[in-house]
């Protein structure tokens, strides 16, 4: 079994629309994987239930497959930092609770994608980080990137501070959300400058909206091809 938790350089990267698309080029190809999104915040009206629309479209790429409840422990209504709307709900974010969750529902999956919550450096309560969580995971971190102006401070700040955690980095993704004429350039300098390979690069997929303002998973196979891409990288990561 090969686990890779999905983080970003900031909320609203990618992740999601990442995580749906290789789940969905997963079973394609009769691999079989298992997708969690732990902690999740902001809801939408899914059916007769109030659900975080990552959660839902997480759902929807699945078909169905796996339950609401199995693929998320902790979602807050507020679309705000975790550790604040738990405190907001009378709650707390209990970093074992969310470890034993997946173990008890990931079973003899080859691939399991665990997308954390905003970028990288979030609390999740008063004493514990993202960081801790995904320590206790035991499993290698896939970064995301949103490929815009700023994205090299970004991404390299973000592989910094995961390395110096002593986390494993399996590479990071290229999202381009944007038509941006020095993509190439920003690829190349992360690159240059992080030592972490670029594993894929996402175009701009302006036409099918990237900010999944939908909970219904839409795909064709143009936008399918770089998953497929990634998937393979994945699944060959030792």
């Amino acid at each position: 079994m090969k686990k890779f938790f999905i983080t970003g350089t900031d909320t609203g990267v990618g992740k999601t629309y990442i995580t749906s698309h290789l789940l969905y080029a997963a079973r394609q190809t009769h691999v079989a994987i298992r997708a969690f999104k732990p902690i999740a915040s902001g809801k939408v009206n899914y059916g007769e239930q109030f659900i975080s629309n990552d959660i839902a479209l997480l759902y929807s790429a699945g078909g169905g497959q796996y339950a609401l409840d199995h693929i998320n422990r902790y979602q807050f209504e507020p679309a705000i930092a975790p550790h604040i709307a738990a405190k907001l709900e009378g709650r707390t974010i209990d970093i074992n609770t969310i470890v034993s969750h997946i173990q008890s529902h990931q079973q003899d999956d080859e691939l399991v994608l665990i997308e954390g919550i905003g970028g990288w450096q979030v609390p999740l309560n008063d004493w514990q980080m993202q960081a801790d969580l995904v320590k206790q995971l035991d499993c290698s971190v896939l970064l995301v990137v949103a490929i815009k102006t700023g994205c090299i401070n970004h991404a390299l700040l973000t592989l910094q501070a995961i390395q110096q955690q002593d986390m494993a980095v399996c590479g990071w993704i290229a999202n381009q959300v944007q038509n941006n004429t020095v993509c190439l350039q920003n690829i190349q300098a992360i690159e240059h400058w992080s030592g972490v390979p670029c594993l894929a690069l996402i175009p701009d997929q302006e036409n099918e909206g990237q900010s999944q303002a939908s909970e219904i998973f839409t795909c064709n196979a143009d936008t399918l091809q770089p998953f497929e891409g990634l998937l393979d990288k994945l699944l060959q990561f030792d």
